[in-house]
C-alpha cells in the first residue's frame, strides 16, 4: 500500500482548507462519518481475524485471512492519518454491520465445532460478505473524496479499492476450491 504521499502534512493542509468552505459542509460531514465507520470496522476486523484464521482447516483460507488481517492493520493506519488531518479529535464510530458479519463467522464456528471443509466453506462465504462490505465502504469514501475534490485522498482510496478487488478475486478462487471439496 502506498502511504507515503498521504503522510505529507502539506497535503492535509490543503484538505483542511477545502473543508473550510461552507458549500462542502454536508459532504464533509458524510465523509468524516464514513471514515470513522471504516476505521472502526478495520480495527474490529484486525482484532478478530486471527482467531477466525485459527479455526480453519484449509491452509489457503487461513493464509488469506491472515493476509487480510495485515491489510486491515495498514488500512487502519491510513484512515487514522486521514482522520487526524481533517479533524482535531478522531473519534470511533461503531459499525454494527461489520459486527454482525463477523459474528456470523463465529456462529458458524460454534455450530460446527470440528474443523472441516464444510465449515471452511461457510467461513469463506462469510468472509466474502465482509470483503464486499468493506469494498462498498471504500467506494463510498472514494465518492465523497471525489465530491470534495480531495484528489490525493481519492488516490489512496483507489489504491485500497484495487487491493480489495484482488482480495475479493483471491477469496472467490479459494471458495470455489472449498466448494469442490464438500
Amino acid at each position: 500500500m502506498r502511504t507515503a504521499a498521504i503522510k505529507d502534512p502539506a497535503i492535509f493542509f490543503k484538505i483542511k482548507h477545502m473543508f473550510a468552505r461552507d458549500d462542502k459542509k454536508p459532504k464533509h460531514t458524510a465523509f468524516i462519518f464514513a471514515l470513522k465507520k471504516a476505521n472502526w470496522s478495520e480495527q474490529f476486523l484486525a482484532s478478530n481475524l486471527l482467531e477466525i484464521s485459527a479455526n480453519t482447516e484449509s491452509r489457503m483460507l487461513a493464509d488469506f485471512i491472515t493476509n487480510y488481517n495485515k491489510q486491515c492493520v495498514l488500512r487502519t493506519q491510513l484512515l487514522k492519518t486521514i482522520l487526524l488531518y481533517v479533524e482535531t479529535e478522531p473519534e470511533e464510530e461503531e459499525c454494527e454491520s461489520i459486527y454482525g458479519l463477523v459474528d456470523e463467522v463465529f456462529d458458524w464456528v460454534s455450530q460446527l465445532p470440528d474443523k472441516s471443509s464444510v465449515r471452511d466453506y461457510l467461513i469463506a462465504s462469510s468472509m466474502q460478505k465482509i470483503t464486499d462490505y468493506m469494498d462498498s465502504c471504500y467506494r463510498c469514501l472514494n465518492h465523497f473524496a471525489e465530491g470534495l475534490a480531495l484528489n490525493l485522498a481519492q488516490e489512496q482510496l483507489a489504491e485500497i479499492l484495487k487491493e480489495n478487488k484482488t482480495s475479493i478475486v483471491n477469496l472467490a478462487a479459494i471458495s470455489i476450491n472449498l466448494k469442490a471439496a464438500i
